[in-house]
């Protein structure tokens, strides 16, 4: 005890910052652990192993919980915690791709649709540098699944308004790609 006392002394370590680096250090890993597990999810699906994603994406929901209050605890404490809705929203565009491996459109539709929406605005808070690469990379798919599942849905039910809502989506992702060239 002695030595530990000594040492926190000599490196000007609190014990309620030791806590803090716990805090840290713990909230980290479980970052570390949803990350991995959402993109072994990605992979799983690409391998056509839709029982390991699911799996997976189970993982990551259970690791978001505790992430999310160990993350609120930073920010207590004047970190600027875990970004928990960046990850919510990725975790909804990868469940999104297990419905649609499925065919369960309008619960994929129903994880997309918020996706898109917190997608344009956090593209938004990118660098002009960054925009581009961003979209490409994760939200164009997310584009390009909505379409998917809009154009699924028009060819169960054909009716006008299916019609419309598929023209819609395929609209929006033409106008992203305007907005990005101009």
């Amino acid at each position: 005890a002695e030595a530990a006392d000594g040492y926190m002394r000599n490196f000007h370590i609190q014990p309620y910052q030791m806590h803090v680096h716990k805090v840290s250090d713990t909230a980290y890993g479980l970052e570390v652990d949803f990350d991995t597990s959402l993109a072994g999810a990605e992979l799983s699906m690409r391998y056509d192993d839709l029982a390991q994603a699911e799996a997976l994406l189970a993982h990551a929901q259970q690791t978001f919980v505790t992430m999310k209050a160990y993350s609120d605890e930073l920010r207590k404490r004047g970190h600027i915690g875990l970004k928990p809705e960046q990850r919510t929203r990725e975790w909804q565009r990868v469940m999104a791709k297990v419905h649609l491996r499925h065919q369960r459109w309008q619960e994929a539709l129903g994880l997309l649709e918020p996706y898109l929406a917190w997608s344009e605005t956090f593209r938004d808070s990118l660098s002009l540098e960054e925009r581009l690469p961003y979209f490409r990379g994760t939200s164009q798919g997310a584009y390009q699944d909505a379409i998917l599942a809009h154009a699924a849905l028009y060819n169960q039910t054909p009716s006008e308004r299916a019609f419309d809502t598929a023209l819609v989506a395929l609209g929006k992702l033409k106008a992203r790609h305007l907005k990005d060239a101009l």
